[in-house]
């Protein structure tokens, strides 16, 4: 367990619309690492995570079905000594609706690449980028907490793949953040830009991304969000930046999480990541309000966030997505939140 000691970050936000002045103190981080062996043998990749009103946490590895099946994982959070702890339980293997396993060749069946989780009533919603190799477009599932399928949530045609790369979703780059809201909206978050919305960012311009706000009764809007630039563009190594994750602050607001990454010279990556907060009442592209920069949270810089969720008692719990890179923790981040 890795303690932060008693340094505190206090970041105040006094530009949160329609609100008044919200806090967010770093209150500690910790790894997380199944203790049955069987279960910490293939955990990682965890993009997403949720609970439910029973205090039941879901954590979504997106492992293509490469290390062992499609999965989630159950827990149980608890702060002990003033340190947040996931303790892993189990897991459960995602199903399509016939209840098939999905598989690691897109050949033979779906290959999913699972990204978000959260708790819509009393099922499970949880989101697949797609492949255009192997013709999947990306999906939004509902599901039991057995992991088998119920139902598709429709999407806006123009988030699906066009083979020809003239429109629609790029590769890798499609659903990666769901929100659902107070009144049960679903909030959908792309990764990053359509074809038609605009290049990808470069080191001087931000890319403009879409999310969808699908209500209760099926109706949608969408609003635009642009991301940072892009810090490592044309640096003649791989890199980008995009939005890994939402979350609502209410009816109207949602948190954003971006992360950037950049290949370095020894081949790994490294990522910088910052949390926004928007208003959604309007329409088209939002205004955003830098709310933590985590290369300043206590303990060094994360990793790769992706995973980002409401814990009890108005905490705001992060995860980093290890990418399966041997060494690389499972950061587990947790701030207290006033004027929620």
């Amino acid at each position: 367990m890795k303690r932060a000691g008693a340094l505190a970050l206090v970041l105040l936000l006094t530009a949160a619309p329609a609100s008044a002045d919200l806090t967010l103190r770093f209150a500690g981080r910790n790894t997380v690492l199944p203790r049955d062996p069987v279960l910490a043998k293939h955990f990682g990749g965890i993009s997403g995570v949720d609970r439910d009103a029973r205090g039941r946490w879901y954590l979504i590895s997106d492992d293509r079905s490469e290390r062992a099946p499609a999965r989630i994982y159950t827990a149980r959070f608890r702060v002990r000594r003033g340190q947040p702890q996931l303790d892993v339980r189990g897991s459960v293997a995602l199903r399509d609706a016939a209840g098939v396993p999905f598989v690691a060749d897109g050949r033979t069946g779906e290959k999913v690449d699972a990204e978000a989780i959260r708790v819509w009533g009393r099922t499970l919603v949880w989101s697949s980028e797609g492949d255009p190799d192997n013709g999947t477009d990306p999906a939004v599932r509902r599901m039991g907490r057995d992991g088998r399928e119920r139902a598709r949530i429709p999407l806006p045609e123009a988030l699906r793949f066009d083979p020809e790369r003239r429109h629609g979703a790029r590769r890798n780059q499609t659903v990666e953040g769901l929100a659902v809201t107070p009144s049960g909206a679903l909030w959908i978050a792309m990764e990053g830009p359509l074809y038609e919305d605009g290049p990808a960012a470069t080191v001087d311009k931000g890319a403009l991304l879409r999310f969808t706000r699908r209500a209760r009764d099926g109706t949608t809007r969408q609003i635009t969000y642009r991301t940072d630039p892009d810090p490592a563009a044309g640096s003649g190594r791989r890199s980008d930046i995009g939005v890994s994750e939402i979350l609502p602050f209410g009816e109207d607001r949602l948190l954003v999480l971006e992360r950037a990454g950049a290949e370095q010279a020894d081949g790994k990556w490294r990522f910088r990541c910052r949390l926004y907060l928007i208003d959604t009442a309007g329409s088209g592209e939002v205004a955003k309000t830098l709310l933590v920069d985590f290369d300043s949270v206590p303990g060094g810089t994360p990793g790769n966030l992706e995973a980002m969720a409401w814990a009890p008692k108005g905490r705001l719990v992060l995860m980093a997505d290890n990418n399966f890179v041997e060494g690389e923790p499972t950061t587990l981040l947790m701030f207290e939140v006033a004027g929620r």
